[in-house]
């Protein structure tokens, strides 16, 4: 696809989605919802199974000696579901200020690039409330997203995106951000969303679906308010020492190749895609223009076009 094909698309997008709903609507992947609604049916199954457990007697298990790990397992999911969700609001709020409170905020004096890219991201993806920013060398992942009612939500930058000179990673940074914010705009951290999938997420495979969809939607975000962010995924495959030494338009080639059956079956176990995947379909998808990448890194390289 040409830089211009490109512009058009995104250009069009935007005109199109004069709504917040329509914005949504475009950046969400065609099957988060449906793969959502049939996690949320799944999770209300397994808390049906749960309580039958409940009132199976002790006769039913001593004739039916085969169901007594099923059971264990189904008890064990009522339990913490009893536990848990009472619990979740204080869970939810503790995680946010654990975060903060071990965290340097970002702000218009501390990192003002990244202030003002945190503030164009907002405004692309009209958000309403503008997120906290935050870097931390406790991060649990490259970007990680907090939320709570009745307090800010807050993104959470992994230290790995920074070093001395840590600018030249601005386009990688810049995608990392919109990530983070793609998952607060498309309601990824609502209580409500936490709620409906309380069960689900504590069952291996069964979670992988949705969470692989709805990464899928949060690389759509960040690709949308951050067209040159490809470094941004690289990144999270080869880390910032790698990437300084790196080409990244080798990178990208390699992600256009990789496919296959063993491709696709070993993504089955994993709860997020694998990078390459990634990558690959923001280009196939329009999101990320591969002509213009190519042109750029051969650019930056200086050697000539391919």
């Amino acid at each position: 696809m040409s830089t211009g094909t490109f512009a058009r698309l995104r250009t069009g997008a935007e005109s199109r989605a004069s709504g917040r709903d329509a914005l949504a609507n475009m950046l969400r992947h065609p099957l988060e919802r449906r793969i959502y609604v049939g996690c949320v049916i799944l999770n209300f199954v397994l808390l049906g199974l749960g309580i039958l457990t409940v009132v199976i007697t002790a006769d039913v298990l001593e004739a039916h000696p085969g169901l007594g790990r099923l059971v264990g397992h189904l008890k064990y999911l009522v339990i913490a579901a009893m536990i848990g969700l009472p619990l979740a609001p204080l869970t939810r709020h503790l995680s946010l200020f654990t975060a903060r409170g071990n965290a340097v905020r970002i702000s218009g004096d501390q990192f003002p690039e990244l202030h003002a890219i945190v503030a164009e991201h907002c405004r692309r993806l009209e958000m309403n409330e503008r997120p906290e920013l935050y870097v931390s060398v406790t991060a649990d992942a490259m970007v990680s997203v907090y939320s709570a009612v009745g307090s800010p939500s807050c993104v959470l930058l992994s230290e790995e995106f920074f070093d001395p000179e840590w600018r030249k990673n601005l386009d990688a940074m810049s995608f990392a951000i919109g990530w983070g914010l793609g998952a607060i705009r498309l309601g990824h951290t609502r209580f409500l969303s936490d709620v409906l999938t309380a069960y689900i997420v504590h069952v291996p495979f069964l979670r992988n679906p949705v969470s692989l969809v709805r990464t899928y939607s949060r690389d759509r975000c960040a690709a949308f308010v951050a067209p040159e962010g490809v470094r941004g995924l690289v990144l999270q495959a080869a880390g910032k020492d790698v990437l300084a030494a790196m080409d990244p338009a080798s990178f990208v080639e390699q992600a256009m190749q990789f496919d296959g059956l063993w491709a696709k079956l070993s993504q089955l176990r994993r709860p997020t895609p694998h990078v390459l995947v990634r990558i690959k379909r923001l280009y196939e998808t329009g999101f990320f223009d591969l002509e213009h990448d190519r042109t750029r890194f051969a650019a930056s390289r200086g050697t000539p076009i391919p």
